[in-house]
């Protein structure tokens, strides 16, 4: 649910009934409640409609929410139990306004939300209430199983996470003193981001880590990682040099770039990889004769542009270019934006590029290879702008898939 007004949050909340739902509060329109919108409120939904909230966001944008404090709402979100909640949001809280709302909040959660697992944390600009509220609360950090931090800019007390399974770190400076005292024995996935100088992992993080994500990540100097357990790796608006990770079980590559660089299509060391994933996922136009692609079942390729994938692209999908990029290849998915012309256009572009696909598993099979077992392309809206990585996944946004082997 998403309101911009308490009479109109009522409304919601008396239509879901007796189902879960995700919560998410503020928008810069919005005011403190006064108290008698607040009784109202009350008085109109049940008791425990909060006790049915799964996903619970407090989003508070740093030029909104202009009132000294946001007493009214954190007393109303104060007086209720979260015994349904599994996921916390808090976003730009750190305004001072924000410190009595989340002290409430934070304090029904420690005694109610048994089952929380998951806490986002993007402060903002000030921090000292967020850690005092959220993160001197040892009750609470011992029940998650995932914990997302951005601009904190405050070390964390890793031994008060046990639990912990996955991290997302993303820090525009210092970086590196948020992970070399990581210690968490059930950590298997981490995401970094931001500006790190020399990437410390400690030896035992390195080894047990299965997924390893770098997303808009900054590195000071080149590093060597050793990660024998690794299955998965995404690199996204990151310039990494593949050459130096040594990942001898990895089963997926994710490849993103940004589509506004001025030269996006690239594959920056991908040449001198040991890397042979089974399975890869990528953004960008294709090269011939890198060995990363040799040992490939799975392809997924998402395009910016509603034109075809490219002729180089094409012959070495089909078995007819000099190198036989693809000799393992069972799964093929493409996934372009929806067009933006009339629906007879779309329509015939649509149709051209499944046709292309299906001349792709023709040209495959006359050349000897195996025959494809998956084929599909798919379409995704843009929402009426171009793609940018805060969309986190065009996957969101597909309109339609469809299979090119029937």
């Amino acid at each position: 649910m998403y309101c911009h007004e308490i009479d109109t949050l009522a409304r919601f909340v008396n239509r879901t009934g007796t189902a879960t739902f995700d919560f998410r509060i503020g928008c810069p329109s919005y005011k403190d409640p006064a108290k008698e919108d607040v009784q109202r409120f009350t008085s109109s939904v049940p008791q425990n409609w909060l006790s049915r909230c799964h996903s619970l966001s407090l989003y508070a944008p740093e030029e909104g929410w202009r009132t000294p404090k946001t007493t009214t709402l954190g007393d109303l979100l104060g007086t209720y139990r979260y015994e349904g909640l599994e996921r916390l949001e808090l976003i730009h809280t750190g305004t001072k306004m924000w410190e009595h709302m989340l002290e409430t909040l934070m304090s029904r959660v420690e005694n109610t939300s048994l089952g929380l697992r998951s806490l986002k944390i993007d402060s903002g600009r000030e921090t000292d209430h967020v850690v005092k509220c959220v993160l001197e609360r040892p009750a609470v950090l011992r029940r998650l199983r995932c914990l997302n931090i951005r601009d904190l800019k405050r070390s964390i007390p890793w031994t008060e996470l046990p639990e912990l399974e996955e991290l997302w770190i993303h820090e525009t400076d210092g970086g590196d003193t948020f992970i070399k005292n990581l210690d968490s024995r059930k950590l298997r996935k981490l995401t970094l981001g931001g500006e790190f100088t020399s990437l410390p992992l400690p030896q035992k993080i390195r080894h047990q880590l299965t997924h390893l994500t770098l997303e808009l990540f900054n590195l000071g100097f080149p590093v060597n990682l050793k990660l024998p357990s690794l299955v998965y790796l995404g690199i996204k608006v990151t310039e990494f040099n593949l050459a130096l990770i040594e990942a001898p079980k990895l089963e997926e590559f994710v490849f993103q770039v940004d589509p506004f660089d001025e030269n996006p299509y690239s594959y920056p060391d991908f040449e001198n990889t040991t890397l042979t994933p089974r399975v890869i996922r990528l953004d960008v136009q294709f090269a011939l004769e890198l060995g990363i692609w040799s040992k490939v079942e799975e392809l997924h390729l998402t395009s910016f542009s509603e034109y075809d994938i490219g002729p180089t692209f094409t012959d070495a999908l089909s078995g007819t270019a000099s190198q036989r990029s693809f000799p393992s290849l069972k799964t093929l998915t493409v996934l372009h934006p929806e067009g933006r012309g009339g629906s007879i256009t779309q329509e015939r572009t649509n149709s051209e590029q499944v046709k292309n696909l299906q001349e792709i598993a023709e040209n495959r099979r006359d050349a000897g290879c195996k025959d494809l077992e998956k084929l599909e392309i798919g379409w995704y809206s843009t929402n009426g702008k171009d793609y940018t990585l805060e969309d986190q996944s065009r996957a969101w946004w597909v309109i339609k898939w469809e299979n090119c082997l029937k």
